[in-house]
């Protein structure tokens, strides 16, 4: 130490306060410093996070930044005037190269005050109390009029709560900070300028050695890096380019970005020091990537510091490339996958972008309390985080156009085990992952080495421009979302709106076009169409036409029906189109026309004779363009009418054939013609085709009054038996909510003391506390002496009414006001089991008044609030003799609620084309 009176030139390293500052010896390794305190003077404290005082004093924070602005990084003389050996802290004069004291600097400013006791007594002080008195005149510093709460800075310790927030405000943006701390070489505490926000910052993409390693000792070059660092930055103001947040410590959360110097970043200097290693996690989120690895590999190659001895690794031969070939893009599967039919091979092939990944469309939302109480998904088709817009620009890109394949590697999906092919794809010369990556559209994806794209270094390079750029996922706004209105599936009221949506502006015989794209082909003649304006998915049958028949459920399939499959795939699926809707059904299907290139779907498709038209051509508006089209396939022979009897035949013939070819069997088995009429009672009804009843023989009567006189047995003796050991498909007692009675039953579901029932002699459901459920012997071993008395029975030739649609309710309410009359034994149902189907355990019963009041089938077709499946009409057991005399009545019905168009023929006499088949 120097003797008292003796100067010493030092090195300023820090200053932590107006008063105190961190002196370096110079050109000393080990670095060797020391904390000093000016003599003779007293600033203001500032604020502490632990101990006092807990707010700056006024003034402290302006002290502290008149000297760290004035003294940081310069060199300086101390003199040693006297020492506190209990805070082992020196005190003494500290002047600048030219001489200035930067004590009376301070006290002439106002910022620091003289103090006196016992070491500043003498002639030395003479200054230092004229300067204070200077400063008292001219009232500077804490001898103005100013109130001292406006010198106080509002200093906030502790990071937000809300760290991503603060993140998303900051990331992409540069701002000054003030380094208070370093940690270690790439992990400072910083003060955000003006708000005197203290957060930690991480250096991105890079990692130094921990100063508490094994043991809680440095690790290994730990103090250098921490030096080098503090050298450089340690209380000075620098620029910072944020760039994310890192939440992987959820204590310690912590801002990451770099630290700016002109074109280059500070984490580079470290780097090329071996100082620090690259960090993989953060590395992609930096703009100054290239950089770093250049600066890494410098050091690996100078073997300095950390990688001394290192060896760098010899270079591995380039894996062995497939050959590349050329196809065109016939789907897009996501917007980063698409099927390419092969040029060589005339197969089709999915393939997905090599090190390149886009967003997928979000999962479709469940809503709890749907149909029946079950959780049902949304109709709404969510598209978040830039996944449309990935998926757009993979459409609009490639799709129907001839493209370059270059194979990459294979990798193996688990859920399918299908091996998919992860290639470079070009249009043209254009690399198109390389497109989608620019425009920030997708992210790059390093994988192994031997799983990477030949281009990777060049996708890194756009996407780190991409990010800097602040383009598609990178930017710092809320992402678009797009949520698609599924109308594809059955009928809702919301069809019958959209209708006049997409009719608006014209009508029914001059439809407006409405811009559209072709999201699925179902099939030739029906398609999946996503309509722009409306943002809706609609399923559109074209009008008048009928395709082959695909061949379902092991029949055989008609000529041409691939052909015409695969063509409708090939030149329509994805592609921009033009929609015109003239018409709706009650099953969720729009009818009109379709046009790709400005051309009319249904005329290509008839020109190429794939498809015929039918009975309803009339009805679209471009007919006479149809009837062209045919007469032109059926001269030239071309696609179905090239084989003996042309064309998709009906669907009477279709189903003709289709049981000749069987035999006769079918999933529809007919009852003996001698089938009993039996009588019953109605118990509960599910919905407007299906009834639970009791059927009321002798022998179902008499276990009826059984099952009755066992309950009234055992309802005393009730208080003593068990409720606590419940489970699902036990056999229990229960008592009724609606009558307080008892009845058997089973339970369906147990949450806590809330059970579900089904009672099984009635067929109806409830849920009840735990309180009114048993479990009791007698009633479990009573089953098979007494069987279940509810039996579910669905009502013959009637297509099922979802619960959702438009008609479901309407329908249900129907049945039941046919059906309340016929509740009592007094007042029976008459029932005969026209048909079962394959397995015999669905029972399809035509159910009659026994008073001659009409049949339920006919009381829901009369108020067009039912509907004759088409196979009994027209499809596969049109005319057939078993039913025939039941049947024939119930056609007339429903043939006058259809020109009276009452409720569910309201739009006219217009069924799904799903029936065609």
């Amino acid at each position: 130490m120097a003797m008292n009176g003796e100067a010493q030139i030092y090195a300023v390293k820090g200053v932590t306060s107006g008063d105190t500052l961190v002196l370096l010896v110079p050109n000393k390794l080990p670095p060797v410093e020391k904390t000093v305190t000016l003599s003779n003077i007293d600033t203001p404290k500032l604020a502490r996070k632990t101990g006092s005082p807990a707010n700056d004093e006024p003034y402290a924070w302006e002290a502290r930044e008149f000297n760290r602005k004035m003294l940081i990084g310069k060199m300086v003389k101390f003199q040693h005037e006297y020492s506190v050996d209990r805070i082992e802290r020196e005190f003494g004069k500290v002047t600048l190269q030219n001489g200035d004291n930067v004590a009376e600097l301070l006290v002439a400013e106002g910022l620091a005050e003289v103090r006196h006791n016992q070491q500043n007594k003498g002639e030395k002080n003479e200054k230092l109390e004229a300067a204070q008195e200077q400063a008292k005149r001219e009232k500077k510093g804490k001898w103005s009029a100013d109130p001292g709460s406006h010198h106080v800075r509002n200093l906030i310790w502790d990071p937000p709560e809300d760290i991503v927030s603060l993140a998303g405000n900051l990331t992409g943006q540069t701002h000054k900070v003030l380094v208070e701390q370093v940690l270690n070489g790439g992990l400072l505490r910083v003060l955000l300028l003006p708000s005197h926000q203290m957060v930690s910052l991480g250096l991105s993409g890079i990692q130094c050695p921990s100063m508490r390693g094994a043991g809680g000792s440095p690790e290994p070059f730990a103090v250098e890096a921490r030096f080098f660092t503090e050298r450089a930055v340690l209380h000075r103001e620098v620029n910072v380019l944020f760039e994310g947040y890192d939440n992987r410590n959820s204590s310690n959360p912590y801002l990451f970005g770099s630290i700016v110097q002109g074109e280059k970043c500070f984490q580079a200097e470290i780097l090329d020091r071996g100082l620090g290693q690259l960090a993989n996690w953060s590395i992609s989120k930096t703009s100054f990537a290239a950089d770093l690895k250049t600066a890494e590999h410098t050091a690996k190659v100078k073997q300095v510091n950390k990688w001394r001895g290192f060896q760098m690794p010899a270079t591995p031969a380039a894996p062995e490339q497939k050959p590349s070939c050329t196809g065109r893009v016939t789907q897009i599967n996501s917007g980063d996958t698409v099927t390419i039919t092969r040029d060589d091979s005339g197969k089709s092939q999915k393939c997905t972008l090599a090190s390149c990944r886009a967003n997928k469309r979000d999962e479709d939302e469940v809503i709890e309390g749907g149909s029946r109480g079950q959780p049902v998904k949304s109709r709404a088709i969510p598209y978040k985080n830039y996944s449309w817009e990935a998926r757009e620009y993979l459409r609009e890109k490639t799709i129907g156009k001839r493209v370059t394949i270059e194979p990459e590697y294979e990798r193996t999906i688990e859920q399918s085990g299908e091996v998919r092919s992860h290639c470079n794809i070009f249009v043209g010369t254009e690399n198109v992952a390389l497109g989608m990556l620019q425009n920030g559209y997708a992210k790059a994806i390093a994988g192994q080495p031997q799983e990477r794209s030949r281009y990777f270094e060049d996708y890194k390079e756009a996407e780190q421009k991409a990010s800097g750029e602040r383009k598609g996922i990178h930017s710092k706004d809320a992402a678009p979302e797009l949520r698609i209105l599924d109308l594809v599936k059955p009928t809702t009221k919301k069809c019958q709106q959209y209708l006049a949506f997409l009719q608006g502006g014209g009508s029914a015989n001059n439809p407006p076009r409405h811009k559209a794209i072709i999201e699925h082909v179902l099939n030739p003649c029906r398609y999946k169409v996503y309509v722009h304006k409306q943002q809706c998915a609609i399923t559109l049958a074209l009008t008048g036409l009928t395709a082959p028949s695909s061949g379902r459920d092991g029949n055989e399939a008609e000529p041409y029906a691939q052909e015409a499959m695969d063509f409708a795939k090939d030149f329509f699926y994805h592609r921009d189109a033009e929609v015109e809707v003239e018409s709706n059904d009650n099953f969720g299907s729009f009818f009109g026309s379709l046009f790709v290139d400005n051309e009319n779907v249904a005329v290509r498709l008839l020109k190429e004779g794939l498809v015929a038209t039918n009975n309803n051509a009339e009805r679209n508006r471009y007919h006479m363009n149809l009837k062209a089209a045919q007469m032109e396939a059926t001269r030239e022979k071309k696609g179905v009418w090239s084989v003996e009897g042309g064309g998709p035949r009906s669907r009477i013939s279709k189903g003709k054939a289709k049981r000749a070819a069987r035999g006769g069997a079918n999933e529809i088995l007919a009852p003996e013609s001698s089938n009993p009429w039996e009588t019953c009672i109605v118990t509960e009804i599910v919905d407007s085709t299906h009834v639970y009843v009791q059927m009321l023989n002798d022998k179902n009567k008499q276990i009826i009054m059984d099952t009755q006189a066992l309950l009234a047995e055992l309802e005393p003796k009730l208080a003593k038996k068990d409720s606590t050991k419940l489970a699902v498909h036990d056999l229990v007692v229960a008592r009724f909510t609606a009558d307080d009675a008892l009845y058997r039953a089973r339970v369906t579901k147990v949450d806590g003391n809330k059970i579900s029932v089904y009672y099984i002699d009635f067929g109806n459901s409830e849920q009840v506390g735990r309180d009114r459920v048993w479990v009791v012997p007698e009633v479990t071993n009573s089953i098979e002496r007494m069987p279940a008395q509810a039996v579910l029975l669905n009502l013959a030739f009637l297509a099922p009414i979802p619960d959702d649609s438009e008609y479901g309710n309407d329908a249900a309410l129907c049945l039941r006001n046919f059906l309340q009359d016929y509740c009592e034994p007094e007042s029976p149902l008459l029932s005969r089991v026209e048909y079962t189907d394959g397995t015999k355990r669905s029972k399809f019963v035509m159910l009659k008044a026994a008073n001659g009041q009409g049949s339920a089938p006919e009381h829901l077709l009369k108020n067009g609030l039912g509907r004759i499946e088409s196979r009994w009409t027209t499809g596969e057991f049109a005319g057939d003799d078993h039913w025939k005399d039941t049947l024939q009545p119930l056609v007339r019905v429903q043939e006058k609620a259809q020109n009276e168009k009452i409720n569910f023929w309201q739009y006219g006499v217009v069924t799904s084309d799903d029936e065609d088949y």
